[in-house]
């Protein structure tokens, strides 16, 4: 079997492929025989990357390719596909997609000029989703859309993280075959085993980007709302937006002044403390298709306040605070009630015992039965 590796940075599907390989080859039994492609120096618009994995696959006689993206190869693989869908944000949500400018801004004009040429070769192989209505705006929102429509024609499996997700890829699509949906793990960070106790300190957390669909202005105006800054309980930010100079940093320290405390990206074992010391985590995010940061916080015992999306219904189950998405006052009373109320040692136990249901071991058990199915 052939891991698609490509992506191996701190994101969400960074953390997948990471936790997913780790989880896979440390199998005591039904281990499948699996290698990790990697790939410096090209992104997952460039079909070269794609071409280069097809024959790596080759090259090692695997019987399967599993991608962790939609973007599969343009040129059609011996092997069966697994196709990994994490969310269809910038599809559902166009305002998400690159605009060319935007996207030459990125990845160079060699780039856009590799993008147009990909599109071009992926019109006579793909429509465009139903879901788009036969409308598209940007280079980058046609690429994305006929790919995905190009990954349900191709794969044997689409594996996606839950029942929402399968939902929409199957009104934007029409895809209905072969669609599992694979609960992911969430106990990868350390101190999230079922022992550890961790002693709370007076601060609220944020971890994630400073990207639009994040929530962050609402946070801010529920912060300053809130009980907190005549307490001098300043929020923690975490994430690569919030270094030294970042733009995230500078938004914060703007909204907040020296309340706002911006650490930068950090190791998994201090964002285990920083997670479970932190008095709630806060994760006003527009769209999840899973939720990564909720869920560790759950397995380290801290209380969420999270935006009341179906999908964090659906994971978080009636664990967490959920707030509208635009209760600017409904925050404001959340963050109050955590900073004023102590942690309930009873609701503490049942987030842990909701969180261990989330687990590598158990995805990595159900892969490895999806490649024995699969593969010929």
């Amino acid at each position: 079997m052939l891991l698609d590796g490509r992506v191996r940075g701190r994101d969400g599907i960074g953390r997948y492929t990471n936790c997913l390989a780790a989880a896979l080859t440390s199998m005591s039994s039904g281990r499948p025989d699996l290698s990790v492609f990697s790939l410096a120096g090209h992104s997952l618009y460039d079909r070269v990357g794609g071409e280069k994995l097809v024959a790596d696959a080759a090259r090692r006689g695997c019987a399967l390719i599993h991608l962790v993206d939609y973007r599969v190869p343009l040129g059609i693989p011996a092997v069966p596909l697994i196709v990994t869908v994490h969310d269809l944000l910038r599809l559902t949500d166009r305002r998400h997609c690159y605009t060319d400018l935007a996207f030459a801004t990125k990845f160079g004009a060699s780039g856009l000029a590799e993008l147009r040429s990909t599109v071009h070769a992926l019109r006579d192989q793909a429509e465009l989703p139903p879901g788009s209505a036969g409308q598209v705006h940007t280079t980058h929102e046609e690429f994305l859309g006929r790919m995905l429509m190009l990954s349900c024609a191709r794969a044997a499996r689409i594996v996606t993280p839950t029942a929402r997700v399968a939902n929409e890829l199957q009104r934007f699509t029409g895809c209905t075959d072969g669609v599992r949906v694979l609960r992911w793990g969430a106990d990868h960070l350390p101190g999230s085993g079922p022992s550890t106790k961790w002693p709370r300190r007076p601060y609220l957390l944020y971890v994630g980007q400073a990207r639009s669909h994040k929530g962050l202005p609402l946070l801010l105006a529920a912060y300053r709302r809130s009980v907190a800054p005549t307490r001098r309980i300043p929020i923690v930010f975490v994430g690569r937006d919030f270094g030294a100079g970042q733009s995230g940093t500078s938004q914060v320290r703007a909204g907040l002044g020296a309340l706002a405390v911006t650490v930068g990206e950090v190791s998994d074992a201090r964002l285990a403390g920083l997670l479970g010391q932190a008095m709630a985590l806060v994760h006003l995010a527009e769209h999840e298709g899973f939720g990564f940061t909720p869920l560790e916080a759950m397995r380290l015992g801290t209380r969420v306040i999270v935006r009341d999306l179906p999908v964090l219904r659906e994971t978080l189950g009636r664990h967490a605070r959920f707030v509208r998405s635009k209760g600017v006052v409904q925050v404001a009373e959340a963050i109050d009630d955590v900073v004023t109320t102590p942690d309930n040692t009873a609701e503490q136990d049942r987030r842990l015992d909701w969180a261990r249901r989330y687990s590598w071991s158990s995805h990595a058990q159900e892969i490895a039965a999806l490649y024995r199915e699969v593969s010929p």
